[in-house]
């Protein structure tokens, strides 16, 4: 997904010189500690997205 989205918007797939940018970010450990939730927002609209969010944040602090 972030792929197509970085092609679509930047064109670029975030691969240089055989190094794979988001692969090395998505694939970091110190990364998935910080990450509570993974949402997958498809072609939801960006309001929806933040709802998601928000009853997220609201669960968490509940």
């Amino acid at each position: 997904m972030l792929r197509a989205r970085s092609v679509a918007a930047k064109g670029t797939d975030r691969v240089r010189d055989g190094h794979d940018c988001l692969a090395g970010w998505l694939d970091d450990p110190e990364v998935a500690a910080l990450a509570t939730h993974v949402l997958v927002t498809g072609e939801e609209s960006p309001r929806r997205t933040a709802e998601r969010v928000v009853a997220i944040a609201r669960r968490a602090s509940g």
